[in-house]
């Protein structure tokens, strides 16, 4: 918010009332060239696999995606298998498919590649990485 204040002779004077948020340049150089922690995030990633999987199969299409997690620095919190459902429409001509919700921990600068490396894999029929 600014005021502004007329005087006497007719000028006007700008008062802030928030001080100005400090210089990205300063701030680096107060940090001594040191690199800054980057900071997790959580997200919820939705899969939705092959429904022609055995459990085994299915099974290490669920940690090969853990194990991408876990290479670029994240964690997986959480792997919540909801089952094989009705898909609303065909996707690689399936009607199904089995569906996994996986909680997980990652840097922001990661996802681009976890999204790469699941695209590839041919048993995820499709993906939703959210953050929440």
């Amino acid at each position: 918010m600014i005021n502004y204040s007329p005087l006497e002779t007719g000028t006007l004077f700008m008062i802030r009332a928030f001080p100005l948020l400090a210089d990205l340049r300063f701030e680096q150089e107060q940090s001594h060239g040191k690199e800054a922690k980057s900071l997790m995030r959580n997200y919820e990633l939705v899969c939705i696999v092959q429904p022609e999987l055995d459990e085994t199969a299915f099974k290490g299409v669920i940690d090969r995606v853990s194990g991408w997690v876990t290479e670029a620095g994240g964690t997986v919190d959480k792997v919540d298998v909801w089952g094989r459902r009705r898909l609303a429409y065909q996707i690689h001509k399936q009607r199904e498919g089995q569906y996994v919700l996986l909680n997980v921990s990652l840097d922001p600068k990661s996802t681009s590649e976890l999204e790469r490396n699941i695209r590839y894999l041919e048993t995820i029929l499709r993906h939703m990485l959210s953050a929440v």
